[in-house]
């Protein structure tokens, strides 16, 4: 196993680093967003209206994610990833926030539902 780690240490710079870097950095944040969108999708079946602006942001940011390819060093990659995932991640929040009392109350009848029966 030591002559891998070696080859390793010996052959893997920064280049490669940073492209395998924006790769998934570019995946998670699509995996993200897509998680994002569900929660919104499950909100707007509990209330039975649409969340638009919540949507509208998203989509935006969908199509921004891949420009965390752009940047040269892992340094400002990060700076990117930030600006490009904080916006949904805080959508996430407030969404987790003010829809928690909704989704507890919609399961909670379900379970009460489905047991009667």
């Amino acid at each position: 196993m030591s002559p891998f780690f070696l080859w390793i240490a010996m052959n893997f710079t920064e280049a490669p680093h940073l492209f395998y870097l924006k790769v998934g950095g570019i995946l998670c944040g699509f995996g993200d967003i897509a998680a994002l969108w569900f929660l919104l999708k499950v909100a707007e079946v509990m209330h039975g209206k649409k969340p638009k602006k919540r949507f509208a942001i998203l989509a935006f940011f969908l199509l921004i994610n891949p420009i965390q390819a752009i940047p040269g060093n892992s340094g400002m990659f990060f700076v990117v990833q930030f600006l490009v995932l904080g916006i949904p991640y805080l959508i996430l929040a407030y969404t987790a926030v003010t829809e928690a009392p909704a989704i507890v109350a919609y399961i909670k009848k379900r379970a009460t539902t489905r047991t009667r029966t």
